[in-house]
């Protein structure tokens, strides 16, 4: 089954908001919205550095950014 059907099968709280693929390092912003970890790489790094999901627009700061470890473990437990 290639990624596309996959995430189709996925609950939508395992899909990242901004690129629309499962998340694999998964991290939260300071805002509670969560990012693949290239996504909020990109975000920081653009002029824009502002939270897109559902339109929160909160500026984004890379000390309030952690790796989403329990999220992550959730993922893993569904998967199975």
């Amino acid at each position: 089954m290639d990624m596309e059907m996959a995430n189709l099968l996925v609950d939508d709280r395992y899909i990242c908001g901004i690129c629309k693929k499962l998340f694999i390092e998964p991290l939260s912003a300071g805002c509670g919205h969560r990012y693949c970890k290239r996504c909020v790489e990109g975000l920081i790094n653009s002029t824009d550095q502002k939270c897109l999901v559902y339109n929160c627009r909160q500026l984004l700061l890379p000390t309030e950014i952690i790796f989403d470890v329990g999220f992550k473990r959730e993922m893993e437990a569904y998967e199975k």
